[in-house]
């Protein structure tokens, strides 16, 4: 019986190798190898993302009409349909990577509106100055440190300590002398001793908050005691590379062998290493954090804790759960310390998860006597209405074209993003950071459109006009030449325009259906609040004049940023923040738009730019 051979796959230029057998897809071998391409069709062949070159050796190339005649002559294929038929030296282009992590600087404390919630973080230090057992004071170890917890601390209720740190407690404590720091927890009705430390540590606190995006993952090392953050970072979420929306990451769970587990530990890899970058740039150990608070939508919390998702993509789209039980990070699978809790913003239905809890709480909105609309420019497209007395909540499939994914230049705000552009040429445009133009990031996206329709580049269909100046043809189509740079052209598609229309038109109609739900319409909204990773930098006037905003006046919205993150990192720093948390997502009514009969009627008006009703967007709006 012949065995057959591995094959040696070297990716360039990284040099990094790898042996995989016969038949293998160079997507999957360079997924082993540690090198994340941009996936967003899940690997199907219809997206066109993955484009690698073959330098040298035998590969078999399934037909394709994602690749010119010109790209198969330069050894150009899409990774996830060429098959390793022997050794290979691989070259990966910029432009079909997962970007690669940027840390960032996030100066806001514990609320995205201003409010600040009462001190309390979700794990606390106590320094304990223990009298040493006698004759006359007979109590056991524990016993000794729940007696001083209950007198000294003046905590009232039950508490529990894991097994593991009872094995070394007495060891510990005759060591330190009897003065040790206790790390405490508040677990629904009893207390959880989560570390013991020699000597006085209660200086030190610190914890860590994400944002578990579709696209993005990001997180803050948090200062506990001086409640702000000490570091942040964003990665690619690497689930990119078995699809770019949810649905395409339910499919592969459930027709790739492992194919959850794979999810789960592409999630995790993100998450462990912002940790372990913010670690290792504070000088901490991963013991010094001691605990963990998240939001992310539902399907994405279910991956990251390796909870089967499918139900949720099935008629009546039910999750396991929506409130999750007391976690840890050991049983999560997050690098701390093992006894860390975990907390987890709860959700309200299969496609409205604790991000938009989390959103909802950042904002206040929950507290507002006056009806108020949150939507998030993500993925998901999310969106809350509402205020003190009631609210609703539903979710669109926009897809991550505002993200940076599925457009041709895309990437996500970091250095060397287009971000805003006012018109034409070389002058026209700004770039994020001292650097040379990389790419086009989503607020860049929405100036451009609205440049291009303003200048007659562009139709209201999102045709791109022949004789107009920087039109040419492209490889798919028409395209617009934005810049050159580094040798490099900056372009946007047609194609890619029409992802962008789609994008847009699902998060405009959603807002607008949830409204005619309850009776409303735009004019009865007293604020809009926009949150998503670039929220802060749209430019409200060129997101009025492609239809993603309504023509409401400017001084009703209200930039929030990544709320889901400001979200995350409320409920780390104050208990009152986490009882909201739990009576938002309780009180949140979920509306699925695709049982609710003017979504697609909306959705279809939406496809134009602005909108069909060019009336609604250009006498209902001011400046002012």
């Amino acid at each position: 019986m012949s065995v057959m051979a591995d094959y040696k796959v070297t990716f360039y230029p990284e040099g990094k190798s790898v042996e995989v057998p016969v038949d293998t897809t160079i997507l999957r071998a360079a997924h082993e190898a540690g090198i994340r391409l941009d996936a967003r069709c899940g690997g199907q062949g219809t997206c066109g993302a993955c484009r690698v070159r073959v330098i040298n050796g035998n590969v078999h190339l399934p037909p394709s009409g994602k690749l010119s005649l010109s790209d198969k002559k330069k050894g150009i294929c899409l990774a996830c349909l060429a098959l390793v038929r022997g050794d290979l030296d691989v070259e990966v282009p910029f432009s079909s990577r997962l970007e690669p992590a940027d840390l960032f600087e996030e100066t806001g404390e514990n609320s995205a509106c201003g409010y600040v919630f009462s001190p309390g973080p979700l794990t606390e230090k106590f320094f304990l100055e223990l009298p040493e057992p006698d004759k006359h004071d007979r109590l056991c170890d524990w016993e000794r440190i729940r007696r001083h917890l209950r007198s000294r601390c003046e905590l009232e209720g039950e508490f529990e300590i894991p097994l593991e740190l009872l094995r070394c407690l007495p060891g510990l404590l005759r060591a330190a002398g009897w003065k040790v720091t206790v790390s405490l927890t508040r677990a629904p009705g009893y207390f959880v001793v989560t570390r013991i430390e020699a000597g006085d540590t209660s200086g030190e606190n610190y914890g860590f908050c994400f944002d578990i995006g579709t696209t993005t993952i990001s997180g803050q090392l948090v200062d506990l005691n001086a409640r702000k953050p000490v570091s942040g970072m964003t990665v690619y979420n690497a689930q990119a590379a078995f699809g770019s929306d949810v649905i395409s990451r339910i499919v592969h769970s459930q027709q790739s062998p492992g194919g959850l587990e794979q999810l789960r530990c592409a999630a995790l890899e993100g998450v462990n290493r912002i940790a372990a970058d913010l670690i290792k740039a504070a000088k901490l150990a991963k013991e010094d954090v001691g605990c963990v608070s998240f939001a992310g939508n539902t399907i994405m919390t279910h991956m990251l804790l390796g909870i089967e998702p499918k139900y949720i993509r099935r008629e009546p789209y039910l999750p396991v759960v929506n409130e999750l039980p007391y976690l840890t990070a050991r049983e999560s699978g997050i690098c701390i310390a093992g006894s860390a809790p975990v907390y987890a913003l709860p959700g309200v239905a299969g496609y409205a998860g604790g991000d938009l809890t989390a959103g909802v709480l950042a904002c206040g909105m929950h507290r507002s006597g006056e009806v108020c609309l949150l939507i998030d420019v993500g993925t998901n497209g999310e969106i809350a209405l509402g205020g003190s007395e009631f609210i609703v909540c539903a979710a669109a499939s926009a897809g991550p074209a505002f993200e940076g994914s599925g457009v041709t230049c895309g990437m996500r705000a970091a250095s060397g993003a287009i971000q805003k552009v006012s018109s034409p040429g070389r002058d026209g445009y700004e770039v994020n950071g001292d650097v040379a133009a990389r790419g086009i990031c989503g607020s860049g996206y929405i100036d451009l459109l609205a440049m291009l329709l303003r200048e007659g580049i562009m139709d209201r269909n999102g045709r791109l006009k022949q004789e107009a100046p920087g039109v040419r043809p492209g490889a798919h189509g028409s395209e617009y030449l934005v810049c050159s740079s580094g040798g490099e052209d900056i372009v946007i598609s047609e194609a890619d325009i029409e992802n962008l229309k789609r994008a847009k038109a699902a998060i405009y109609a959603a807002a607008s259906a949830l409204l005619k739900h309850v009776g409303m319409d735009f004019a009865g909204v007293s604020r809009v609040y926009i949150s998503g990773g670039f929220g802060s930098c749209i430019n409200v006037e060129s997101a009025k004049e492609i239809g993603l905003l309504p023509a409401l006046e400017n001084k009703r919205f209200v930039f929030c940023g990544n709320t889901s993150l400001s979200g995350a990192r409320s409920v780390l720093l104050s208990p009152q923040a986490r009882g909201e948390a739990a009576e938002i997502a309780s009180r949140m009514t979920y509306c699925e738009l695709s049982l609710e009969p003017s979504y697609m009627e909306e959705y279809m008006a939406a496809l134009f730019f602005p909108h069909t009703d060019l009336e609604g967007f250009t006498g209902g709006g001011e400046r002012g």
